[in-house]
Parts: C-alpha cells; structure tokens; sequence
C-alpha cells in the first residue's frame, strides 16, 4: 500500500440504510424571487419561507424535524418555480 492510497470497495455504498424505512418521497417548489440552497443536515422546514412541501399526489405537508436524504456535506439547489422531488427523514 502507497502512503495516501485510497482503494474503493466494489461495492454501492448506501447512505442512511436504517432510515430507508421511514423515508418519505415529497415535492419542494420554491415559490420565491431567489434560488435556495438547502444543506445535508438542515432541518427543511425552517430553511425559507419560500418553500412549500407537498406529497406525491399534491396534497401540501408539514414536516417537523426532517432533513434531506442526501449525503454529507451536499447541498440542493431549488432555484425559483422550481418542483423537485426528493426523499426526507426525520432527524434521530
């Protein structure tokens, strides 16, 4: 092994494995004048007031104590009129 060396497993490597099972799919839509960014580990809810969170079939949700699933240290950008769809799960 070379000092530094890095050797990737073969294999995918899954993110949040155990929350899979609490995951929730929804739409964010940015129904503001300016792009959003929204972290890994930011609570959605309390980022702007500019985004909405509705479920698959339109309905518009509340989310308490959710993030992202995405992985740390990313962020999504949702730029005005934008629809995005992506998962949540509640914060541990």
């Amino acid at each position: 092994m070379i000092p530094g060396e890095v050797i990737p497993s073969s294999r995918p490597i899954l993110i949040n494995e155990e929350a899979a099972k609490i995951m929730q799919h929804i739409m964010i839509i940015n129904h503001g004048e300016h792009d959003i960014m929204v972290g890994s580990h930011c609570e959605i809810s309390s980022i702007n007031a500019a985004l909405r969170f509705y479920d698959m079939s339109g309905g518009m949700v509340e989310l308490n104590r959710h993030r992202l699933n995405i992985p740390a240290g990313t962020m999504l950008l949702v730029e005005p009129g934008d629809t995005r769809t992506v998962e949540v799960i509640p914060f541990p």
